[in-house]
């Protein structure tokens, strides 16, 4: 029964190292002509529904970028501190969400050169992600509930 547990680690670390190796060649590329400066070995990859992602560190910020299949960026997340926002921003959040797990702040850059900003918020029963512009407007809101379908006691 011991052996179970140990099996389990060892699949679970094979498949890390597997999704690197199965990026296609095409992304890798796409992503060294975005960020020549990263190592490959910095890089962590993995899939999703919409395509690959690249996590990695870039001046210190955790950055993810996100890529189709083909190669094309659609957009790269950049994790931003409460400082690193803009002020209108940040006024908003010191009123609005001052008791509020916010679990994400970043900005959002797209290929034609257009940014916003993206706000997560994990409440009692759900995940609640705000995408604004440099002033603080609201451009869409999602929530997530994350207890749908589960019996809570």
């Amino acid at each position: 029964m011991k052996i179970l547990p140990l099996i389990t680690c060892f699949c679970l670390f094979s498949s890390w190292g597997f999704a690197n190796d199965e990026v296609p060649q095409i992304v890798k590329d796409a992503f060294a002509q975005l960020y020549p400066e990263i190592n490959a070995p910095d890089i962590y990859w993995e899939y999703s529904k919409d395509g690959v992602i690249a996590t990695f560190q870039d001046h210190g910020r955790l950055t993810k970028a996100y890529f189709d299949e083909s190669g094309k960026w659609n957009e790269i997340r950049i994790r931003l501190y409460l400082d690193q926002l803009p002020l209108p921003i940040r006024t908003l959040l010191e009123k609005k969400y001052r008791n509020v797990d916010i679990t994400f702040m970043g900005k959002v850059l797209f290929p034609d050169g257009s940014y916003i900003f993206r706000i997560e918020s994990e409440y009692y029963e759900e995940v609640v992600i705000n995408l604004m512009d440099k002033q603080g407007v609201l451009l869409q809101e999602q929530r997530i509930p994350f207890t749908e379908g589960l019996e809570v006691y």
